[in-house]
């Protein structure tokens, strides 16, 4: 993880993509140790260590290099996941995946005699290997479409006439949210927005009120009444449904 790390663009140069300051990252941590192997890092919550490849349509990216001058190919051998078990199964925490989520999957199986998701994920995958190894960058998001076909998703409508950079600061507690079946539309002022009505047209009606900030939290093609308690909207998408104006904890601190 600490390694310097570059990407090449597509004009052969270099880019340096590795970890900023990590001199600095290792001084503030409290405790810290290298494994090449599962590790419990809290009870109950382990680290997967290195995944072993063993797809055939999950092969490594040619982008990434250990030197600036793109000679040396970086393996990333060190890509990992984590996991713990919950009432209802295994849950697996994907990084980057550049290991491939179906070996991760199938390496998490191994580890805990559960392999419902290796199953799973083989058998799906598996059926678009071709596509997938011809086109390497629909991988991912083949696994979005699979997010979006299982998961109901929604959208949160952001209406405001205040500035685009007081908007995006107000709703900075919206970034501890994981929600990526959730997509966010902004109905601002400005020429920059004009065009979102062409996209989805019904935002129309969900005019930006001067100085203030709406939401419309939106599910199964209808739209709740519009709040301005972003508290409100972030224990939705919580699924804690109609959440109280109490600020989430830690949330309204300091």
């Amino acid at each position: 993880a600490f390694l310097r790390r570059f990407a090449r663009y597509a004009e052969g140069k270099g880019r340096d993509v590795g970890m900023r300051e990590p001199d600095k990252v290792v001084a503030r941590l409290s405790e810290g140790a290298e494994t090449t192997q599962p590790v419990e890092v809290v009870p109950g919550l382990w680290a997967t260590g290195p995944v072993p490849r063993q797809t055939d349509f999950e092969e490594a990216s040619d982008s990434f290099f250990l030197d600036s001058a793109c000679l040396r190919p970086d393996p990333l051998e060190d890509d990992q996941a984590l996991f713990f078990r919950a009432e209802g199964g295994v849950v697996v925490l994907l990084g980057c995946a550049h290991a491939g989520a179906v070996n991760t999957l199938a390496y998490v199986g191994r580890l805990t005699g559960d392999e419902t998701w290796s199953r799973s994920g083989e058998e799906v995958l598996g059926s678009f290997a071709g596509d997938v190894t011809r086109h390497p960058a629909a991988y991912g998001q083949s696994l979005v479409a699979m997010l979006f076909a299982l998961v109901p998703g929604g959208e949160v409508v952001v209406a405001s006439g205040r500035s685009a950079e007081d908007v995006r600061r107000d709703l900075r507690p919206l970034a501890r949210i994981f929600s990526p079946e959730t997509t966010f539309l902004y109905r601002l002022t400005g020429e920059a927005y004009v065009g979102i009505e062409a996209l989805a047209p019904f935002v129309a009606d969900m005019e930006p009120a001067e100085g203030e900030t709406r939401f419309y939290v939106c599910r199964n093609w209808s739209c709740e009444r519009p709040t301005e308690d972003l508290h409100r909207v972030i224990g939705q998408l919580r699924g804690e449904g109609e959440a109280t104006s109490d600020p989430p904890p830690g949330e309204g601190d300091g």
